[in-house]
């Protein structure tokens, strides 16, 4: 990029007290950056670019940590919802099971007691 100030010269440096990249010019002539502290711009850049490098080194771990726990999360939602469907089978088998236990004890109930008014009756 080239200076605003000083049409085009290329940033050179980096001013550390203003955080901001400039010109040799700038650096050494305008007052604005008078009594600042100064960086060769291309230290700058490679200080910034591993402490960027080393945050997406971190982010790309991060992010593979959470895949594995989403994958675990995943597989267990998987089994409980197995487990549910089992659990509704066997309520729904046993529910069916004493439904039809019930009405054979009721016809037979009914069929005794068919039988005892159909003696008393005779009687």
């Amino acid at each position: 990029d080239k200076c605003v100030q000083h049409e085009g010269e290329k940033l050179s440096v980096f001013c550390v007290s203003c955080q901001m990249c400039i010109c040799h010019l700038c650096a050494l002539f305008v007052g604005q950056h008078s009594g600042h502290s100064f960086k060769p711009l291309d230290e700058e850049y490679e200080i910034h670019k591993k402490k960027i490098t080393d945050e997406i080194t971190a982010l790309r771990r991060r992010l593979m940590e959470l895949d594995g726990l989403k994958r675990d999360i995943d597989k267990n939602v998987e089994t409980v919802k197995y487990a549910k469907e089992d659990r509704e089978l066997e309520m729904r088998t046993v529910y069916d099971s004493m439904v039809k236990k019930l009405e054979s004890q009721l016809k037979t109930k009914l069929s005794t007691l068919k039988g005892q008014k159909n003696s008393i009756c005779n009687e």
